[in-house]
């Protein structure tokens, strides 16, 4: 039996575990996955692996094309595309650019844990091409951290797995909001929780691109790291608050978060008064409303999230500029 099938039957692309994987995955960046359509692009874009004598070689990148063709018989030559379009190095060979299927496709292979991950790939076959393809494969053309590249080269499936998955969760972050024209989706909200209140913020003008992501990155007790796009780190800087914290905290209100909140503010907006003046209510409606464990805050996110900042709060109306406003509120005490 052929690698490419017991990828599909066993694998770490079994025709049931990796669809609903790849369905999760969709949920957590676009929301949950309504159209039918979507759900048969799921079952069906790897489909393609079947009787490939390799996964990663030239004929087990053309995988993509069987769950194109039945996409594109079924449902049009949009869909079709939309599934061909998933392999990012299929993509890269042939100048297309990635879907939205491509994304939740690596945020599954991120997501998946060592003990099941593992296991499926020694059983079919699949894991140590994984491994000798994963350098130039994985990466394409941006780099793995230090860390990561230690982990990829160590020669312990477990550490190289934690590698490629925290290289390739950076990756989803970097590309999650890529567009597909025909889908009208909007990505979920890790500060839904804030009820947008209507503002100044178009006064409100980040330096950062509104493509900025920023990982916020727990690496053991007390250990955390926040990455702008994924590889900037962002500098520790305690002495903008006077609090005596020791490293970025989120979830909850405190030292740490406050630190957070203002390093966050001064990086996206390159504007220490700015940041401080927004730091207290940032923290309070946005920082400490994320989940603790590992998670990440789209400058979308940031803006949304101001929106919803207390109108009342006399910092947010000089952290908009808006000093007429915050005349009249004096007047009126």
């Amino acid at each position: 039996m052929r690698v490419g099938t017991k990828s599909i039957l066993f694998g770490v692309h079994n025709m049931f575990l990796h669809p609903l994987s790849v369905a999760i995955s969709w949920w957590r960046l676009y929301g949950f996955p309504r159209d039918p359509r979507l759900w048969c692009a799921f079952a069906v874009h790897d489909l393609g692996y079947f009787a490939k004598n390799s996964m990663e070689g030239p004929e087990g990148e053309t995988h993509v094309e069987l769950g194109a063709r039945i996409m594109g018989i079924c449902f049009g030559t949009k869909w079709g595309n939309f599934c061909r379009r998933h392999s990012r190095y299929y993509a890269r060979t042939h100048g297309l650019r990635i879907s939205r299927l491509c994304v939740a496709d690596k945020l599954a292979f991120a997501l998946t844990p060592a003990w099941l991950y593992l296991p499926m790939a020694r059983a079919s076959g699949e894991l140590w091409e994984y491994v000798e393809r994963s350098k130039d494969r994985q990466a394409g053309s941006e780099y793995f951290t230090s860390e990561e590249w230690s982990q990829i080269n160590s020669g312990d499936p477990r550490a190289w797995l934690k590698g490629v998955q925290s290289y390739t969760h950076r990756w989803v972050l970097k590309h999650r909001d890529i567009d597909d024209d025909f889908l009208v989706l909007r990505p979920r909200c890790q500060t839904a929780l804030v009820d947008p209140i209507p503002c100044e913020t178009r006064r409100l003008s980040p330096a950062k691109p509104m493509t900025t992501v920023y990982h916020l990155r727990r690496l053991g007790p007390s250990i955390t790291q926040i990455l702008r796009d994924g590889f900037d780190p962002l500098p520790f800087r305690p002495e903008l608050t006077g609090l005596g914290a020791s490293h970025f905290e989120w979830g909850y209100g405190g030292s740490g978060p406050e630190v957070t909140a203002i390093c966050l503010l001064r990086d996206f907006f390159e504007d220490d008064s700015l940041a401080a003046s927004l730091c207290d209510a940032f923290k309070e409606g946005v920082i400490a409303k994320l989940p603790r464990c590992t998670t990440w805050l789209t400058a979308a996110e940031i803006m949304e999230g101001l929106e919803g900042l207390p109108r009342q709060a006399n910092t947010w109306s000089v952290a908009t500029g808006s000093q007429e406003a915050l005349r009249n509120t004096n007047r009126m005490q």
